[in-house]
């Protein structure tokens, strides 16, 4: 696997070729390795990565609507960025696009869920973490939410520069300084939020950017003093799996809890 992970932020357009060589998908990204991994609905279909590195953010935000159209036929999926009809002239750009070599393993998931089955939902541990749990119905702070699909990561890619994904900081900052007991920014030691990895930056505010959890590994950090916690993710996982094991909808998201 190239070796893409550095601590400078660098910008990527991609594109996802089938067997026939076809693009079936172009889109963009800062973190190309985990931005495969969220396209569950199209690894089947996918037989070649390639990308090309922008020099900008900017680069990367035209070149992304640009590649869109100019590859849109009937397997796009990301339609609500063609622009009359997807007829886009080739201004014929010189971008060296590079294999992306990558290993996806799907079983990976189902293997961590499967832990997660066995001691939360078999081997029901001696806490009853349910009744820990306690949801903050708040109608116009979860506004944002109700929508099936909503806050996926397709959403946050979907919303990243409309202000949705602001809109939503703003929420969430506004439930921690102003709805729980000693929320303000001078007493954050309560609080933990989590999200996808690749949206952290657009969504930290100041004054909580150090109680930020990893949403995909588990923490080497003790954060069992903490109350409130801030869940920026809807993710969607199989009732049954080839391991031939069942989950709820209602066990799934405890065990991710």
């Amino acid at each position: 696997m190239d070796s893409l992970q550095t601590k400078e932020r660098k910008y990527y357009v991609y594109r996802f070729l089938n067997k026939d060589n076809i693009i079936i998908y172009a889109g963009r990204t800062i973190d190309l390795y985990k931005r495969f991994l969220q396209h569950n609905h199209l690894n089947n279909n996918i037989s070649k990565i390639e990308y090309i590195e922008c020099d900008s953010e900017a680069e990367m935000a035209w070149k992304e609507i640009y590649y869109i159209n100019l590859y849109y036929n009937d397997l796009s999926t990301n339609i609500s960025d063609v622009y009359h009809g997807g007829q886009m002239t080739d201004i014929g750009l010189d971008d060296n696009w590079r294999k992306y070599k990558y290993q996806y393993r799907q079983e990976n998931k189902e293997v961590g869920t499967l832990e997660k089955y066995n001691k939360y939902v078999v081997e029901v541990p001696n806490c009853d973490y349910k009744s820990l749990i306690h949801i903050i119905e708040h109608e116009k702070l979860n506004e944002i939410g109700k929508d099936k699909y909503a806050i996926t990561q397709k959403w946050f890619n979907d919303h990243r520069y409309d202000g949705l994904v602001d809109k939503l900081r703003k929420s969430v900052m506004n439930f921690f300084r102003n709805l729980t007991p000693k929320g303000n920014s001078n007493s954050t030691h309560n609080n933990l939020w989590t999200t996808y990895e690749e949206f952290r930056e657009d969504i930290k505010d100041k004054g909580f950017g150090r109680d930020f959890v990893c949403l995909s590994k588990d923490s080497e950090k003790d954060y069992s003093d903490r109350i409130y916690l801030a869940y920026w993710a809807n993710n969607f996982y199989p009732t049954t799996t080839k391991n031939n094991f069942e989950m709820t909808e209602n066990q799934y998201a405890l065990t991710e809890l």
